[in-house]
């Protein structure tokens, strides 16, 4: 994501939504934000609400039956969970965070999981989702809470070294994105 989001209007401001008691602009100084106005159907095909995380009638077996329905066993796992028909919401740091908790290294297989390991992934997923969104979201380089300090602590992201004084690495994945990742505890199977 480039930009954030502002209580103020500064320079670089090039979007503001309001209400009669509130308003938000968004600053992007590079140009690069954009936002567009969908429907309902538009939504629902790209971001399939079924399966976000957060959703509250999220249902693990439908989950798990949709993905096993509909990924290739060749395909990556940051591209899967990068995918919004299989993960929405789902953005750089949470992939990160929750792939190490899992002990999965980035780039293995989908097809390479059991069962466990892909309910393990999911379920840490969500607890990043909810913990970061009970938090205000974490707060990166280009993003800050625009009405209170987040909570949110990120383990790898953007770290690096881990808490146990492993290196870190930080590279380009098959997903195009950049990914926080530990060698040490998250092995290729």
């Amino acid at each position: 994501m480039t930009g954030g989001w502002s209580n103020d209007l500064i320079k670089h401001c090039h979007f503001r939504v309001f209400d009669s008691e509130n308003e938000l602009f968004f600053k992007d100084v590079r140009k690069f934000g954009n936002m567009k106005i969908i429907t309902h159907s538009q939504f629902n095909e790209k971001f399939n609400p079924h399966y976000d995380l957060l959703n509250k009638s999220y249902s693990l077996k439908s989950h798990l039956n949709y993905l096993e329905e509909n990924i290739s066993a060749k395909k990556s796992i940051c591209s899967i969970i990068m995918d919004q028909k299989y993960f929405p919401g789902v953005g750089n740091y949470i992939k990160s965070e929750s792939l190490y908790i899992s002990k999965i290294h980035p780039e293995e297989k989908w097809g390479n999981l059991s069962k466990d390991n892909i309910t393990s992934l999911i379920r840490n997923t969500q607890r990043v989702m909810n913990d970061s969104y009970r938090s205000g979201g974490a707060e990166l380089k280009d993003f800050k809470n625009p009405f209170n300090p987040s909570k949110f602590t990120l383990q790898i992201y953007g770290k690096k070294y881990t808490e146990q004084n492993n290196i870190v690495t930080s590279e380009k994945t098959s997903d195009s994105r950049k990914t926080w990742f530990c060698s040490k505890q998250q092995k290729l199977i």
